[in-house]
């Protein structure tokens, strides 16, 4: 067997393994994002949209005042 026989042999394995990876990190997503307990029967089940999640609440701009003035004061600064 020679060296580039070996180089050959172990790229196709590196591409095999890169497409197994691929294809299992596709299907994990699907099914993390769809947040099932188990598997759905079929990949059409699992390319349905998901649900939009309600938008974060924001902070009130007193709120955002507070943390800045306790911020301040633990790096060692002075607040008016």
């Amino acid at each position: 067997m020679t060296a580039f026989t070996v180089v050959q042999a172990f790229n196709a394995s590196r591409l095999q393994q890169q497409e197994d990876l691929s294809v299992l990190a596709y299907r994990t997503a699907l099914f993390t994002r769809m947040k099932h307990t188990s598997l759905p029967k079929s990949e059409a089940d699992l390319l349905k949209k998901a649900k939009p999640k309600a938008a974060p609440k924001r902070q009130s701009l007193e709120d955002q005042l507070a943390m800045a003035k306790f911020v301040t004061r633990a790096l060692g600064g002075t607040v008016d």
